[in-house]
């Protein structure tokens, strides 16, 4: 434990329906006992603890600070990651912590507000940054003039890259062919997807700005650089591969299913529509 030097704090329960008792106790009472374990640790030059860019989505600008502990969360993951961050910037002294807020790394939904940001960012991107962060951090706390609060970072794209959901929706239309998933998908995180935040990430910024060009290079994290186009190739396919542990030889199947979804979709479509025309002529001719 003396020869620890650096803490990646991520463990927590992603559920956004987990029972409040279950979600406090790992996302809440988990890193505050790791917070004491980390006072022994002589050598620690750094805590960082990831939270979220939505542990305060019930506002509509979130910046890189910390918030009053009101308002009303829409899920317990949430709430338990706003109280954690609250909790942790309480009880932190003789830590040299920060907190680091990535937005969504992963996506399995399709129930979206096509006009509202879509804030994801590459899960590689998001350990550069923090490899990046936990070293500038740890040299703010090497200085005489110490952060007189733990430093958060806002990690997302839509500040330099903004993407929309109906952007998203373009860029897997154009690919899903080529690599269809089998699998269903949940609408669990529907909130995130309809409703419009805006982010301020300006530590983030100046940490690429402050960044040496090597290690930009070794750790590349600048969302501004990213080719949507270019990342969404390879976006279906680590879906299939390590998300839902579909491997190439079941494309031809999946392609088949997809197809059969597809016109079957657009078969329930003209007869939805058809029937509403029908209805309409039907009254309209009563009436006339």
């Amino acid at each position: 434990m003396f020869q620890v030097n650096v803490i990646f704090h991520s463990a927590a329960t992603v559920k956004f329906d987990e029972h409040l008792r279950a979600a406090l106790a790992t996302n809440v009472q988990a890193p505050l006992y790791l917070l004491d374990l980390a006072r022994n640790m002589k050598g620690l030059k750094v805590f960082m603890h990831i939270s979220t860019a939505y542990s305060n989505s019930h506002l509509s600008r979130v910046e890189e600070k910390y918030y009053p502990f009101l308002g009303k969360w829409p899920n317990t993951y949430t709430f338990t990651k706003a109280l954690t961050e609250k909790e942790l910037r309480k009880h932190c002294s003789g830590v040299p912590l920060s907190i680091f807020r990535p937005a969504i790394g992963m996506l399995r939904t399709i129930q979206v507000n096509r006009d509202m940001t879509a804030d994801l960012v590459p899960v590689d991107f998001v350990v550069n940054a923090l490899i990046a962060a936990s070293y500038s951090v740890s040299q703010a706390y090497n200085t005489s003039v110490k952060p007189q609060e733990p430093p958060i970072f806002n990690f997302v794209s839509s500040v330099e890259n903004r993407m929309t959901w109906g952007d998203f929706f373009n860029q897997n239309m154009k690919r899903v062919d080529r690599q269809p998933v089998s699998n269903a998908f949940s609408s669990v995180i529907s909130y995130f997807t309809t409703k419009e935040i805006y982010f301020c990430n300006r530590r983030t910024q100046e940490l690429w700005n402050t960044t040496s060009d090597l290690d930009k290079q070794i750790f590349p994290f600048s969302m501004k650089d990213i080719n949507w186009d270019e990342y969404f190739e390879y976006y279906l396919q680590g879906i299939r591969q390590y998300l839902f542990k579909e491997s190439e030889d079941t494309v031809p199947q999946a392609r088949i299913k997809w197809r059969r979804l597809y016109y079957l979709h657009q078969i329930v479509r003209v007869t939805f529509f058809a029937f509403v025309i029908y209805l309409i002529w039907t009254i309209l001719d009563r009436l006339i």
